[in-house]
Order: structure tokens, then C-alpha cells, then sequence
């Protein structure tokens, strides 16, 4: 799995490549979780890159998500592939974690909220937090 991470103050957009399962689930929570003790209340996950969701990779996110609550924040997946849209469709959270979307030539996309994302560090590139693909 390969995540990179674009910041704004409060807010972060994580994108993830490769695949969220049981091998992944610590580092991908730990390495969210920094960002959250450094200030990340919202976060946006793009998972159009993900080509496979477990049920422990859903857990991570859903205990994610509880976690950001309950500091005023939130988590939402703004792109999914269609295998992780099937996933969270099979195990009926894609409301909770993917709220309002459409569906656009076979990817699950959630617009961004009023900044774009392009707005937040223009001309800067994307940290690479994780990369197990080396």
C-alpha cells in the first residue's frame, strides 16, 4: 500500500494505492493517527487506486472515523474503485463512510466540500507517508 497525504491546517486528503487488508490495517491507522494528534480533524480519502478493501481494512476506517467524531471532525471517502464500493456496499457502511455520491463511468465519486483540493498547496508536492511497494 502507498498513501500520500496533502495538508491544510485542519483539514488532510489522503490518497491510497494498492490494497487496504489485514497486512496494512496497523501502519494505514498509525500513520492516519499521526496526522490526528498533529491537528487533522477532516480528512478526505480518495481510494480510486485501492484495489482491494477487507473487512479489517473497513474497521480501520470506521474506527478512524468514530475517533475524528468525537473531536468534532470527520472522515469520508471522496473517490472509490468499484471493488471498494462493493466492499462497503456488502458490509452496508457505504453511507457512513462514503455519504453522498454518484456514480461516474464506473468510479464512486463524493464532491469535495467548497475548497478544492488544488486551492490547499498549489505547486507543492504530496508527502508519501507509506510506500510497502519498495
Amino acid at each position: 500500500m502507498k498513501i500520500m497525504i496533502e495538508r491544510d491546517r485542519e483539514r488532510a486528503y489522503l490518497s491510497l494505492r494498492g490494497d487496504l487488508d489485514a497486512f496494512m490495517r496497523d501502519a494505514f491507522v498509525a500513520a492516519v493517527g499521526t496526522f490526528i494528534e498533529e491537528g487533522a480533524r477532516v480528512l478526505f480519502v480518495d481510494m480510486l487506486r485501492v484495489r482491494y478493501l477487507t473487512s479489517s481494512g473497513v474497521r480501520a476506517l470506521l474506527a478512524l472515523q468514530r475517533r475524528l467524531q468525537d473531536l468534532g471532525g470527520s472522515l469520508t471517502i471522496v473517490r472509490a474503485s468499484k471493488n471498494v464500493a462493493a466492499t462497503l456496499q456488502l458490509l452496508n457502511v457505504e453511507q457512513r463512510l462514503m455519504p453522498y455520491h454518484i456514480r461516474s463511468q464506473g468510479v464512486f465519486v463524493r464532491g469535495l466540500p467548497t475548497v478544492s483540493r488544488k486551492r490547499w498547496r498549489e505547486g507543492s508536492q504530496p508527502k508519501v507517508v507509506i510506500d510497502s511497494s519498495s
